[in-house]
Formats: C-alpha cells, structure tokens, sequence
C-alpha cells in the first residue's frame, strides 16, 4: 500500500490491491463516511485523531465496488458486498454512487448489499446528470430528471433516495428548470411520506398491517372487484387471507378513498401496450379459413 501526505492541500491519498488492507487502515483512523465512485471507494470527512494535520481524507481503494474497466476488471459481487458490510460495521455511514457507474450495475449491486437491515444504518446518494443510451449526453430536462430518478430507485429497490443531485450540468436548460423537477420530486417524497402515516394509524386503530388495510379497501370496492396480490413467503400469505377479517365503516372508507385520490394514476407507461391502448380491427374485415 502506498500513502502520499500533501500538508499544503491537507489531503491524504492511499492506493492499494489489497482490499481488506486499506479499509482496515481507513476505518483505524475513524472515518466515517464513504462515497462509491468509479472502481473505488473514496473516505471524506475523516473524523480521526489527526484532524490539525488532516482536514480531509481520500482513500482509493482499487476495484472496490463499481462494474467499469477504467480501473481493471469488476470484482464478483460476494466480494463487493463483503467490502461494503466490512465498511459498515466499522462505522462507515455514507454511500455516493451514480446511475452511470458500470453503467447501472452498482447501484444494482449496492441494492444487494443494503438487504436485512444494511439500509437503515446507511444514508444513500445517488446522482444523475448523463445519459447512458447508445450515447453519451449531458442531460438536465425535466422528463430525464424524473426518469433517472424512477430508474435508480427501482435499481436500488428503495422508495427514496437520502441525498440525489446533479453531476453534470446540461447548458441548454436553464438550471431553474432542472431544479424545479427535483423540487418536485421532493415535495412528492414528503406527500408520499404523509400519505403513509396516514396509512399506518389506520393500520394501527384496525389492529391490522398496512398490507391488510390496503386489501381490505381493495375487497370493499364491490363484488366486481378482486385483488390478486403474491407473495412467496406463507407469513405473507397468511397476512394476505387476514385482510378478509378486517371490516371497515363507512368513515374509514371515506378516509381511504381521500388517500387513494391523491395518489391514483396509470400503472403502465403510454408505451406499454394495454386495452387501453389496443384497438381490433373490424370484425367485418376478419375472413376466417
């Protein structure tokens, strides 16, 4: 392992093969804050005893995390994952990733790693900024905004992303607009958030799961109506067939339908073809053989 000490920028550097080496070395000197950039793990915020010589650490570690071949080749996910829980149990709390990294397979692999309750102890930043289509484009519209914002998410398999900024800025459009959108986003975060707690002391006055709630609601909307819901755990299923026990006045229903109205919309995309979109020919125009 290499180290490099520069006292004028105040910065310490180390470049490493070995892993488990550097982070070791990293944690020993009580950093608590890690961001996933490139095939690297890069420490900022160094919280350690030298602070007066050390106001700001950079640690690269080769070929930790991301899919790319600038830094070599990728590392098989079982190792990823064991570098990032290593990470977290010695208290490192702060991952920076970018939906271009791989492109797209870190934060998938990040997704992997934050499982079983990883997530909660983690705060998570993700970014956007380039379009990754056959071509490289530097894009701040506010349908790309949204869209790479959806496409993490799903990536990551989260409902909302701790910290999500701009990496690169798209000169063609005013940055008020491209910061309207992510306004947006998180005023629908907080929406979304309410909504749930709403949700969830209903739940909670019904002696019922969210889950429950929300099939309930479904079973009340006539005899027309019937949810499907999977699972692949019995636990769940079991929750899924209690629904049926779960009875619902007249003002709750109210209340449910209030929730709903804020939050309804299409379940595909215009592109997605559904009966809505799927006109037949005639049937005068059908020859049968």
């Amino acid at each position: 392992m290499v180290k490099r000490f520069d006292e004028n920028a105040t910065v310490l550097e180390a470049e490493a093969t070995g892993m488990y080496e550097v982070l070791q070395w990293v944690c020993g000197l009580g950093v608590s804050q890690v961001v996933v950039k490139s095939d690297s793990l890069v420490v900022v915020d160094a919280l350690n005893k030298n602070r007066k010589y050390v106001s700001k650490l950079r640690v690269l570690v080769a070929w930790a995390c991301l899919r790319s071949t600038v830094y070599g080749p990728p590392k098989p996910d079982a190792d990823m994952i064991n570098l990032i829980h290593h990470a977290v149990l010695n208290g490192i709390t702060f991952f920076d990733t970018f939906d271009v990294y791989g492109p797209r397979t870190n934060e998938i692999l990040l997704s992997k790693a934050l499982k079983d309750g990883v997530r909660d102890k983690v705060e998570l930043a993700t970014k956007f900024g380039i379009s990754w289509n056959g071509q490289i484009r530097v894009r701040g519209d506010p349908e790309y905004v949204r869209s790479a914002c959806e496409a993490s998410l799903k990536r990551l398999r989260l409902d909302c992303i701790d910290l999500y900024y701009q990496h690169r800025v798209d000169t063609r459009v005013p940055i008020e607009v491209t910061m309207g959108e992510m306004k947006k986003l998180v005023e629908e975060v907080v929406q979304k958030n309410n909504l749930f707690n709403r949700v969830n002391e209903i739940a909670l006055k019904k002696g019922c799961t969210p889950s429950q709630l929300a099939l309930a609601w479904v079973h009340y909307q006539g005899k027309d109506v019937c949810p499907i819901p999977g699972t692949t755990k019995i636990e769940n299923l079991n929750q899924n067939i209690g629904a049926l026990h779960v009875k619902l006045t007249t003002e709750e229903m109210a209340e449910l339908e209030s929730i709903a109205d804020s939050v309804k919309g299409d379940r595909y995309s215009s592109q997605t073809s559904t009966y809505l979109n799927s006109d037949t020919p005639p049937l005068s125009s059908w020859n049968a053989k």
